[in-house]
């Protein structure tokens, strides 16, 4: 068994955050003075680590943000509004709307010209069967369904 400050050092956390978190149930409490086990305190310190990584839990103490806090964080908004601007003058992004446009054009244009392969293939080849150009649209209509299906 392990005192407060024990354990606290043992998951590498000030002993003021180890109280934050034990209060608020994170951690688990004492069995008495000096009664912190170590694994289970370190398995929950884990498990609540693993949590803030996945965003399952909220990583906060409990008090309130600061107004530097906000000031910072309205100051990359900030930031990465006017770096997401300078790269679409840049022209390194592209917004979605242009994009699909842009997309859109091209498999109009691609559509039509594999609609006219089975045509141009029996005009070349008038000795080509009729199953030989169903096989070929069939192909194409594989190729339309893809093309169909994109989504940006």
């Amino acid at each position: 068994m392990a005192t407060q400050r024990e354990a606290a050092e043992h998951v590498d956390i000030s002993a003021r955050r180890f109280r934050v978190l034990a209060k608020t149930g994170v951690l688990p409490t004492s069995k008495g003075r000096g009664g912190y086990n170590l694994d289970e305190v370190r398995l929950a310190y884990i498990k609540y680590l693993r949590g803030i990584a996945t965003g399952q839990v909220k990583d906060g103490d409990g008090e309130e943000a600061s107004e530097q806090d906000y000031e910072t964080l309205i100051e990359q908004e900030r930031h990465r509004k006017l770096k997401r601007e300078n790269d679409i003058a840049d022209g390194l992004v592209a917004p979605v709307d242009q994009l699909t446009e842009a997309l859109t054009g091209v498999l109009s244009q691609q559509v039509a010209i594999l609609e006219a392969i089975p045509n141009n293939v029996k005009r070349k080849n008038p000795a080509i069967s009729a199953r030989d150009i169903e096989v070929i649209k069939k192909e194409i209509a594989k190729a339309r369904n893809l093309a169909a299906d994109v989504t940006i």
